[in-house]
Parts: C-alpha cells; sequence; structure tokens
C-alpha cells in the first residue's frame, strides 16, 4: 500500500529531470508547455537556446526578451530583440505586435499589451 506513492513520487523526478534538454532538431511536445509555480517561469521539453515548434521539433529561438539571455555562450549568436511596439512572446519563436488593451495574454504578461494613456494608446 506504502509502495504506491513512493512510486509516484520517484516518476515525478524522472519527468522532470528530462524537461528542458531537448536541443535544435529534436523531438518535443507543444503540450508540456507550462508556468513553473510560483515563479511563472516558461518551461518547455527544448533547451534555453530553443522553443517547441508546432511540428514538435526544437527550434533556434526567434527571439529574446533579455538584453544577456541565460543558456547561451559569449560568443553566441543572440536572436535579436524586438523592436519598439513588438513584444517576445513566452515561446520566443518570433517577435509579435502588442496587443490592444483589452486582448487576452499571457499569464502574467502585461508587456504583451499596448497601454492607453490620456493622449492615447502606446
Amino acid at each position: 500500500m506504502h509502495l504506491l506513492p513512493l512510486t509516484l513520487v520517484f516518476s515525478s523526478w524522472y519527468t522532470l529531470a528530462l524537461a528542458g534538454g531537448q536541443a535544435k532538431g529534436q523531438n518535443c511536445t507543444v503540450s508540456h508547455n507550462r508556468l513553473e509555480a510560483g515563479t511563472y517561469q516558461f518551461r518547455s521539453d527544448c533547451d534555453t537556446q530553443t522553443y517547441c515548434s508546432s511540428q514538435g521539433i526544437c527550434e533556434l529561438k526567434g527571439c529574446r526578451k533579455d538584453q544577456y539571455p541565460f543558456g547561451y555562450s559569449p560568443e553566441a549568436t543572440l536572436p535579436p530583440k524586438c523592436d519598439a511596439g513588438q513584444f517576445c512572446p513566452d515561446e520566443a519563436d518570433a517577435c509579435q505586435p502588442l496587443l490592444p488593451v483589452d486582448s487576452a495574454c499571457q499569464l502574467n504578461r502585461d508587456g504583451e499589451l499596448q497601454f492607453q494613456s490620456r493622449d492615447g494608446i502606446r
């Protein structure tokens, strides 16, 4: 009776150890994309330099949010930062236009939305 819960604990550790280890060209599952509980950091099957495409393949990221993103060597060619009026989604597949006010956005990602001031939308 006590063996079953222990088995579940060990199998969950195994799953966590595999998450995020797939490199460019390797298989991934989009449904495994998630936000970490507590930190809301995006996680997928792919490593820090790739994202899981709709074809289930880890592809090189097409954009970045940070000046110095985690997981790249100093000599690496970094994906581009998005221009004004655009944002890089959690998946980091490509820059997207900012969304209008009251649009649906990714959880806790207010930077994806335009905001409206007294002068108009910015």
